[in-house]
């Protein structure tokens, strides 16, 4: 891989904008002697048989060198999310070597051309299903869910992947006969190669997380629990695509549902991604030029974590190293739960006429989909929904899928995190 230079300085307004075009250029990788197949990622998925080299020549190799995708090296795929045991929510675990949005996406490429593979699907469609994974988080802005959550609409990776791709990138899909709207329609989880890369989108991330954190956290894991992508099967002349064992799908669930609960959209963990977007917000503007030294969809898909950062670092902390100011935003949040948002505004005033808190703002919690409706066979070997095949196990995931519904004030004490001087 080609070793790029270092970029660890930042700059503003259109100086900052040509620092990233100039780094855009760089080649993405440097691939060996072209008379050979050489191997240039290892990959695995957890817990799973699913492991070994992607090479330089197959679709997925290919995918990397032609495609912008380099950037998603330095975007993590949780933000500033931690972990937390659902009984001991402090202190807060780390997830050890957050994985990257290149390696997820790596992963759910593999993951996708084994279950095509698996059911004896052509190999156009094996390759338009693999450059689809290879797309889907190509336009992830940085910071990821973080800034996504500023502006969904002209945000969201899933409708703008398209706006990332060069010409060498159009001039590949059409060489492989796949277009922009089957493209798009197999991200946005459209039709059979839609459906499934919804799924191995969602094995991917689940088992990357769960063997980062550890298996022993959740009991009763099946130690082959990765392997759920060999019971994924496709019926193309119904369209239906369903899982071969209803129990194993429930173990998988079960532990999706998990992760949700206790780290993605658990409130400590939610806490600081909700402060980045409190500080991101005063210079994020959708309708300006990039001239402006403001933040512009287009400019956040370009960059990096670490460009966001030392954007943000030299505004609100000038003159300090950067790093520095990612250590003062990573606080342990307080905050309070209330099951309507009056309660919530009402609570706000309050802690706003205190001298020593502020107020971060107030977050909905939501709900997450818990994909109970996922089709698989029961004990009679019908296809039904996964909630009809062992509904006492659905009931406990819907449940976990509702828990953290409510309206939530987040707030600070100015001693805790002196940042908060800056929000309105």
């Amino acid at each position: 891989m080609t070793e790029r230079k270092d970029n660890s300085h930042i700059t503003s307004g259109s100086s900052f904008v040509e620092e990233l075009d100039r780094r855009l250029t760089l080649p993405n990788f440097t691939f060996g002697d072209p008379e050979k197949d050489e191997e240039e990622f290892y990959i695995y998925l957890p817990y799973s048989d699913l492991r070994g080299w992607i090479y330089e020549r197959e679709t997925i190799g290919k995918a990397a060198s032609i495609f912008p995708l380099w950037r998603l090296q330095e975007v993590r795929s949780l933000s500033f999310v931690s972990m937390t045991l659902e009984a001991q929510p402090n202190p807060l675990v780390a997830l050890e070597q957050p994985q990257t949005r290149f390696s997820h996406t790596l992963v759910v490429a593999r993951t996708m051309e084994a279950i095509m593979r698996n059911n004896d699907f052509d190999e156009q469609d094996i390759q338009t299903g693999i450059v689809a994974a290879m797309l889907h988080d190509i336009a992830t802005p940085a910071l990821g869910d973080a800034t996504k959550k500023i502006d969904p609409a002209n945000l969201d990776e899933e409708d703008w992947w398209w706006e990332v791709l060069d010409e060498g990138s159009w001039a590949y899909l059409e060489s492989i006969g796949a277009t922009r709207e089957q493209i798009d329609d197999i991200i946005h989880n459209k039709g059979i190669l839609g459906q499934v890369l919804d799924i191995a989108d969602r094995i991917g991330y689940t088992m990357i997380d769960l063997e980062r954190s550890g298996a022993n956290i959740i009991p009763g894991i099946r130690p082959d629990i990765g392997n759920i992508f060999k019971d994924v099967r496709v019926d193309k002349e119904t369209g239906r695509v369903y899982f071969e064992d209803y129990q194993r799908l429930g173990n998988f669930l079960y532990v999706r549902a998990w992760f949700f609960r206790n780290v993605y959209i658990n409130p400590y963990n939610q806490g600081s991604d909700f402060l980045f977007l409190r500080l991101i917000e005063p210079f994020y503007r959708p309708d300006e030029s990039e001239a402006s030294g403001k933040l512009t969809p287009n400019l956040l898909r370009r960059m990096a974590d670490q460009d966001l950062v030392k954007f943000l670092a030299e505004r609100y902390t000038p003159g300090r190293p950067w790093y520095t100011f990612t250590k003062s935003v990573l606080w342990f949040p307080k905050f309070e739960r209330f099951d309507s948002l009056e309660k919530a505004e009402s609570r706000v005033q309050e802690i706003s006429r205190g001298p020593d808190s502020k107020v971060i703002g107030i977050k909905e919690g939501q709900r997450f989909n818990p994909s109970l409706d996922y089709l698989t066979k029961n004990e009679d070997g019908e296809i039904v929904e996964y909630r009809e095949a062992e509904p006492f196990q659905a009931l406990l995931i819907h449940r976990k899928s509702e828990s953290m519904r409510g309206f939530y004030v987040f707030y600070a004490d100015s001693g805790d995190l002196d940042l908060v001087r800056y929000l309105p």
